[in-house]
């Protein structure tokens, strides 16, 4: 502050100054000192301050941003920031800070921008800050991330690691020998020569950052009760205590305790600043009304929450003190004129609405709701109900002699007139009325009548025709359909789309007229395929010869029929005539012509290529996959030349798939599925020997038992998908000098200890022939048990885990003296003989149980008990003679059948709940088994079967290709397409077989 000079201290320098006595004018010794002598110091070194001398004193005009607090008192800085935010940077969310030199400034949120020192933040549009760009139609800034353009252009160095900051900038984290300016600063080689925050360091001299914070907060920050924070760009930041604060990056705490901000003041000893908490005393002296609430804020301020009817600007500042001044709605009240909400709803709602009848809500918030009678309405909260009476809205009409409006009942006019539709149903409601339409019309919603639904107008006339070649036509209310040709126009009782009617497809062949022999029903047509009515067959021109009536009385679904004798059909022995190939079908498979039907690999082309005799090649067991329709069955081949040079090495085997989609020109076509073969090798792993049989897996894998002469069972996992193979388990030959592994389960002997015997095997002897192998759902193997040798061991079936490392016994029997397992009296029992395994039949021979058990089928009953089907044994001539169930958890055993059963493969046929076995060397046949009931051979015509001949049995009904060779022991397999079977017949070729008629033919060999 300038100094201000008394009229004494003149009066003393006057008489201590000779010189001023000779010098001075005598009148000057009465003038008042002047104050302002001191210029623009004595109004605060303000730059632009003027100062007039005012009587003793001065006054001082100061510039823009400065004020003066009155006579005497110099220029000082105008806080702009006192009066908030909106007040100053004109935009909520943006921050003011102050400058000594009678300005502000502004940080502004995004999509806000000022244009310098004292300006407000104004909406950017397309002008954004440093870093960031408009977006959107709005042209909201949003920040721009520098690094999406990669560290090298970002940071200018590829070796750098970019950091973008959202606040418009971004940092670079540099490699050695590098170092950045600071934010939004690229890479630069530094050596020696640091940026400032930044020091040499090591061998290379690369710039490092510095970590001002390690000589402690305080001593970086400047103030006890900091904290600091390193950054590694060279620099640092405070955060200080309340009423501090640190200007930017690498800038202490204001250390000048006493100049607290506004909102704060000094405390204790040291002078900290605090907060002030204006609501003390209390809210109302804070907010300057009575029945305020203050709430106070640690950031400086405080805000009321002001009673009804007065309102604080924002933060800081006092609730309005004019309390007669009460906005709308509100009424001063009591000896301080405090605002209260008027209750417009006194005296009563009639007055406050407008109109009898109506009733009025008060609001405490200064304003009423009206609800109106019918046809009279209120625009909203304030507002009276409509008071013209006659003028009513829709569905109301004046009456009385008020002209009140009262609900106009439009059903009184009849449904017919107001719905539109007699046999709809009106309800009146107040101002309306609803239509409940019937079937073939629908409601156009309150008020409106029914209207006739078009119920042609859709793309796909199945639905609603029954073929999408029908022709529609729609009436009111209803629809007609006209059928095309093959169709008849029925009606569906309860059919809701009308008149109930739908086009149903004509069956032709229920008329015997139709064909003359075999007649085959499609949608909305029919076709004859015949020997002798269709010229588009195959057989046409090679007619059964009278009398023979099959083809009238037993009809077949094949397009083919084979049922007459070869001899008799006349069929053309040249290769070259266009009807030799369907001869060549109707063949007996084991034919010596050299015809192949299908195309891929074939075993009949191994063998004769071989040159090997009968019985070197053969199609084993297997499976069909519907959904792929395909036959995947195992083979085996004999290649006496050994060509993998190991001699003992003869038999291999091979997976095929073979293509069973019956409507597809590819159908008999044949593919590697994994294996050795002449033509080719697929799959990695074991080398496959003969492949006996094929499951399908719980986890989606192909699982085979395979079997060479002279060496041991095994069973494989083979992905089908690219033929690889792994050993999921083998029949190993233990001696019983070595150690039996859980693997594999003990044969019983006790003969040849001396471990060089025949009998001295701990080992099992698997079933090799057949079907002797069934898989459970989880995954585990039941294979059969047969008695070779002089160990003298037991027959039965032994159960392997899913994953090869178990092996238990699950019903065994007849071993005899000289094995522990040979049955002994109770008390003659030990632990580890003697022990049975299971009741039921049992001891030797084929008049008991399972000489070879094969034929193995696992299948669980209703009540969820799992039992294996299987028959006594392989190799009885022409016909298996018993055959046996034996339950999986007990090993218990019970005889089903006996004498006719086909003795090599089964399959369940679920269309007729029936087990169909098959094979033998001297025989065909193919035989049900009632295994539900097990109560002896099914009749003729079980599950429709009319196996019509006149020459054999029931159960030796095939005709054609299928009657004239032998199975060998081949596999059978159920088709769930058509419920018919297919069979691999001898070593040739595959046939398929209609049960219903007998009628079979070859379709791939």
């Amino acid at each position: 502050m300038p100094l201000l000079w008394p009229r004494a201290i003149f009066a003393v320098l006057a008489v201590l100054s000779p010189l001023c006595v000779l010098a001075c004018d005598p009148a000057a010794e009465t003038t008042e000192p002047n104050a302002c002598l001191d210029g623009a110091s004595a109004c605060g070194d303000v730059a632009g301050a003027t100062c007039q001398p005012s009587g003793d004193s001065f006054v001082c005009t100061c510039p823009a941003g400065y004020a003066t607090a009155g006579v005497g008192s110099p220029c000082g800085d105008i806080n702009e920031c006192l009066a908030g935010v909106l007040q100053t940077c004109g935009v909520a969310g943006s921050i003011c800070h102050n400058s000594p030199d009678a300005t502000f400034s502004c940080t502004c949120p995004a999509g806000y921008a000022t244009n310098g020192d004292g300006t407000p933040c104004v909406a950017t549009a397309n002008g954004c800050n440093a870093g960031f760009a408009p977006s959107g139609a709005g042209g909201t800034c949003e920040d721009i991330d520098e690094c999406a353009a990669g560290a090298l252009a970002a940071c200018g160095l590829s070796g750098a690691t970019c950091a973008n900051s959202p606040s418009g900038s971004f940092t670079c984290s540099c490699p050695t020998g590098f170092a950045s300016a600071g934010a939004g600063k690229p890479c630069v080689a530094t050596g020696g020569d640091c940026d400032p925050g930044f020091a040499p360091t090591g061998t290379n001299g690369a710039c490092q950052d510095i970590n001002e914070c390690l000589a402690g907060s305080q001593a970086a920050c400047g103030v006890a009760g900091s904290s600091c924070s390193n950054t590694p760009l060279g620099s640092f930041t405070c955060s200080c205590p309340a009423g501090y604060k640190a200007p930017g990056a690498g800038t202490a705490c204001d250390v000048a305790p006493n100049d607290c901000d506004p909102g704060f003041a000094p405390t204790g000893t040291n002078g900290t600043c605090q907060d002030i908490n204006e609501c003390k005393p209390g809210g109302e002296a804070a907010c300057g009304v009575a029945g305020a609430s203050c709430a106070n804020s640690p950031l400086g301020s405080f805000t009321c929450s002001c009673p009804g009817g007065y309102k604080a600007d924002g933060p800081g500042t006092l609730c309005d003190v004019a309390p007669n001044n009460c906005e709308a709605g509100y009424a001063p009240t009591g000896a301080n004129g405090a605002c209260q909400d008027v209750n417009e709803c006194k005296p009563g709602g009639e007055s406050a609405c407008g109109i009898a009848g109506a009733s009025c809500s008060n609001t405490p918030v200064g304003s009423f709701t009206c609800s109106c009678p019918a046809g009279y309405k209120a625009s909203g909260a304030g507002q009276l109900c409509d008071v013209a009476p006659n003028d009513c809205n829709a569905g109301f009409a004046p009456t009385g002699t008020n002209g009140a409006c009262q609900d106009i009942n439009e059903c009184k006019e009849g449904t017919a007139t107001v719905c539109g539709v007699s046999t709809a149903s009106c309800s009146n409601k107040p101002g309306g009325f609803d239509c409940t339409c019937p079937a073939g019309w629908k409601s156009q919603g309150t008020g409106n009548p029914c209207v006739d639904v078009d119920e042609c107008d859709v793309a796909d006339l199945t639905a609603l025709c029954g073929t999408a070649t029908a022709s529609c036509t729609n009436k009111p209310g209803t629809f007609t359909c006209t059928c095309p040709s093959g169709y008849t126009l029925q009606t569906i009782s309860g059919n809701a789309t009308g008149d109930g009617v739908k086009c149903i497809d004509i069956d032709e062949c229920q008329d015997d007229l139709f064909c003359e022999a075999i007649c085959k029903n499609s949608v909305g047509s029919a076709a004859c395929v015949s020997t002798v009515s269709d010229e588009e067959s195959p057989y046409w021109g090679y007619p059964c010869p009278a009398p023979d009536d099959r083809f009238i009385n037993n009809k077949t679904d094949f397009d083919m029929d084979c049922r007459c004798s070869f001899t008799q059909l006349n069929r053309p022995s040249d290769p070259n005539h266009p009807d030799y190939e369907a001869f060549f079908r109707c063949n007996l498979v084991t034919t010596a012509a050299n015809y192949a039907i299908g195309t891929g690999p074939s075993v009949r082309e191994w063998r004769r290529d071989l040159g090997a005799d009968s019985g070197a090649t053969y199609l084993n067991g297997g499976f069909i996959d519907d959904a792929q329709r395909t036959l995947y069955i195992g083979t085996q081949w004999k290649d006496s030349t050994a060509t993998d040079g190991n001699p003992e090495f003869t038999y291999y085997g091979a997976i095929l798939a073979v293509d069973v989609d019956w409507d597809a020109p590819t159908v008999g076509n044949r593919s590697l599925v994994s294996g050795h073969t002449l033509t080719g090798d697929k799959g990695t792993g074991p080398t496959l020997r003969a492949v006996k049989d094929i499951k399908r897996g719980p986890d989606g894998k192909l699982y085979t038992m395979s079997w060479e002469s002279g060496h041991p069972v095994q069973i494989m996992r083979i992905d089908d998908a690219t033929g690889d193979r792994e050993l999921v388990w083998i029949e190993q030959q233990v001696l019983q000098s070595g150690v039996l592994p859980d693997s594999q389960c003990h044969n019983g002997s006790t003969i040849g200890v001396d471990g060089t015997t025949a009998g001295s095997r701990y080992s099992l002897q698997m079933q090799d022939t057949g079907q002797a192998m069934a898989m459970a759902p989880n995954g585990d193997f039941f294979l059969g048990i047969k008695q070779a040798g002089p160990a003298k061991g037991p027959r039965g079936i032994v159960r392997i885990s899913a994953d090869g490392q178990k092996c238990e016994w699950v019903t065994r029997f007849a071993a005899t003296n000289g094995n522990i397992y040979a049955p002994l009296a109770v008390a003659a029992q030990g632990p580890d003989y003697g022990l049975p395994n299971g009741t039921g039949p049992r001891g030797g021979g084929l008049a008991n149980f399972a000489s070879n058990p094969v034929n193995i089928h696992y299948r669980e009953d209703a009540q969820g008990v799992a039992w294996l089907y299987t028959l006594d044994g392989i190799g009885a001539g022409a016909n298996g003679t018993r055959y046996y169930r034996v339950n999986v958890a007990t090993g218990d055993r019970e005889q089903l059948f006996s004498s006719i059963i086909g003795d090599s493969h089964s399959v369940w046929d679920p269309s007729r709940e029936i087990l169909w076995t098959s094979g033998g060397f001297d025989t065909t046949r193919v035989v049900a088994l009632d295994i539900i009931g097990h109560d002896g051979a099914p009749p003729t015509e079980l599950g429709g079967l009319k196996c019509l001949t006149t020459t054999s049995d029931w159960y030796k009904c095939m005709r054609g290709p299928g009657d004239g060779d032998n199975q060998n022991r081949s596999g059978t397999f159920f088709d769930p397409w058509d419920n018919n079977l297919v069979i691999a017949h001898g070593s040739w070729g595959l046939l398929r077989v209609e049960p219903r008629t007998g009628n079979t033919y070859v379709f791939s060999r």
